[in-house]
């Protein structure tokens, strides 16, 4: 097997860089090659590696650089990952839609994505809409790591069932339609709570009147983690895991990753029936899938009533995240890039 140095350009330290980039090339280290992951690109490294994976280049700084390296006449392998529709950003999510709706930076990404050797997304229905620009993609799926599944679940000092949810405030919007049905769930089961990580309260009152109708006994808040093993071991507080997700073109090319963090902590999820959830949760074995709002008040209830069915639905869950491991999955990134190094090189 040939090794090979490599180096990802993150284009964040948050979960993206994580998923995309800094758990992929931990991977492929621990398979024997020398890798390197950081958002600024050293000198020493562009005119030593082999390969260049570059995620979501779209400032204008990096562009030019990308660029700049695409006419090179010694030029690495470059790669480019992608992992969001960026082109079908919701304008209710008005801070990245502000970004990415710029007619700059939707040419930026157009360039830099059709300059490179190679793109690495998420899902097919993303390699779709990406190979108009790029006919040489590859769809790598989100992975979590082995060690996330042999986390002990944090001690407990309130016996509700809580009803989990993780994002940012920029899917803040994946409640519009059933964030009602939320509320009038909680107002009528005090043996249950809603816990969220990510989101704030007030971003939550400022854009839904529902819910101002949460008691704050019934609703604790966590900030968002720099540190994404204190998440992951957050994400054990959960009993249910809930993944609302509104049947927008956006979400269509979203990933699993949010069902499959559930299922790694062994917590059976409530997901949408929309976009990359069909594809991973398996309907009755380990979580739910729903179409309608309605439907969301009944599923929870039934799942905050019978401990016996979360606990067996979780175990599933674990089972078919042991599959979905970086560890296991570490050959799709692996052969993706190898075999386009090699094939770059009997060409030249």
């Amino acid at each position: 097997m040939l090794d090979v140095k490599i180096f990802g350009w993150a284009a964040d330290n948050m979960g993206c860089g994580w998923y995309r980039v800094r758990m992929p090339l931990n991977e492929l280290a621990r398979r024997g090659h020398e890798t390197m992951a950081n958002t600024i690109m050293p000198d020493e490294w562009l005119d030593t590696c082999d390969v260049l994976l570059g995620q979501r280049i779209c400032e204008p700084g990096p562009s030019t650089a990308w660029q700049r390296i695409a006419v090179h006449p010694k030029r690495p392998l470059m790669v480019f990952d992608i992992d969001d529709d960026l082109w079908e950003v919701d304008p209710r999510s008005p801070v990245s839609y502000a970004w990415f709706s710029r007619p700059d930076v939707q040419e930026r990404l157009r360039r830099n994505i059709t300059v490179a050797d190679l793109v690495t997304v998420t899902t097919e229905t993303l390699a779709d809409k990406v190979r108009a620009l790029n006919p040489n993609v590859v769809v790598i799926p989100n992975f979590v790591p082995q060690a996330m599944l042999d986390l002990e679940a944090p001690e407990r000092t309130d016996q509700r069932v809580v009803i989990g949810w993780a994002g940012s405030d920029t899917h803040v919007m994946d409640f519009e339609e059933i964030g009602p049905q939320f509320a009038r769930f909680l107002e009528r089961n005090s043996a249950a709570m809603l816990h969220t990580i990510g989101g704030s309260r007030q971003a939550f009152q400022e854009r839904f009147s529902w819910a101002k109708r949460v008691d704050r006994d019934q609703w604790t808040v966590e900030d968002w983690f720099d540190d994404l093993w204190e998440y992951y071991r957050a994400l054990g507080r959960f009993d249910i895991a809930t993944a609302p997700l509104t049947p927008h073109v956006f979400n269509r090319s979203k990933s699993w990753i949010k069902a499959l963090e559930a299922a790694a902590r062994g917590v059976p999820i409530v997901a949408s029936d929309v976009g990359p959830y069909p594809d991973f949760v398996v309907h009755g074995e380990t979580g739910f899938l729903l179409r309608a709002p309605h439907e969301w008040p009944t599923v929870l209830r039934d799942l905050v009533l019978d401990a016996g069915m979360r606990a067996e639905m979780g175990a599933a869950a674990r089972d078919l995240a042991t599959r979905n491991t970086i560890e296991g999955n570490g050959h799709l990134w692996e052969q993706a890039l190898l075999s386009q190094l090699t094939g770059s090189r009997a060409a030249s």
